[in-house]
């Protein structure tokens, strides 16, 4: 009787469970604020490859570039909360914008939630292989450091401190 009672039990309890379809079970949306092309959206289009074999559904990039950002997480937020429309921007597109820009469509704190940061991507300065100059990131460095009387790593952050930079 014990027994019984306890599958039953179970497979109430399991029924929800069983009853609800795995996500996805429609293609998904990711709208980037970048242009068709470049590495942002060359880069998700690979991870969009991959989250596609692994979700056995289509996973769709569309473009929405312009207004730093503004135009796709203003399409963001008005998508159906469905969680088959997601967004990828740079993350200055809604940190830094909404104190930069007067009057947003949308919200940040409150229509906005983050779920994965997706790459971290430092910017470098480049040359040309033959280029004249030939002083290094380091080398510059050390130059502004002695122009302003800094020895040390330690210095310039008491530099910046003292001058408020």
């Amino acid at each position: 009787m014990f027994k019984t009672i306890s599958l039953a039990l179970t497979m109430a309890l399991l029924a929800p469970v069983a009853a609800h379809a795995a996500y996805p079970e429609k293609p998904v949306k990711i709208i980037v604020s970048n242009p068709p092309g470049g590495p942002v959206d060359v880069m998700l289009r690979v991870l969009a490859s991959k989250l596609g074999a692994a979700w056995g559904q289509p996973v769709v990039v569309e473009n929405r570039p312009g207004a730093s950002g503004i135009i796709s997480t203003g399409a963001l937020v008005k998508s159906a909360p469905d969680g088959y429309t997601l967004g990828m921007v740079v993350a200055s597109s809604v940190t830094i914008v909404p104190f930069a820009v007067d009057s947003l469509p949308f919200d940040t704190q409150k229509d906005l939630q983050p779920i994965s940061l997706v790459a971290r991507t430092p910017f470098i300065f480049i040359v040309p292989k033959d280029s004249r100059s030939k002083q290094t990131i380091s080398s510059q460095k050390s130059s502004a450091m002695r122009k302003l009387g800094i020895e040390r790593d330690a210095d310039l952050f008491r530099f910046a401190f003292e001058t408020g930079i």
